[in-house]
């Protein structure tokens, strides 16, 4: 979403390992993506191990982002 609250629909989310994405975001592998609808959630969920932190980087060009968000399923 954004600032607004509003939904990005057809923003791009990409999942990587945190600590890779932190090392060398150039080099780090994409682990899961998924797109967002009208309303801002996930199209497709992402099938992250639990326990693990993941870098996610959200963009949709020329609208929104890039942004990153740490998270751990």
């Amino acid at each position: 979403v954004d600032g607004s609250g509003n939904g990005i629909v057809d923003a791009t989310i990409h999942a990587y390992v945190a600590s890779a994405f932190t090392s060398n975001p150039l080099t780090a592998t994409v682990q899961a993506t998924t797109t967002t609808s009208a309303d801002g959630r996930w199209e497709f969920p992402m099938m992250l191990d639990s326990g693990t932190t993941y870098t996610l980087y959200i963009y949709k060009q020329g609208v929104y982002g890039p942004a990153t968000v740490n998270v751990t399923p």
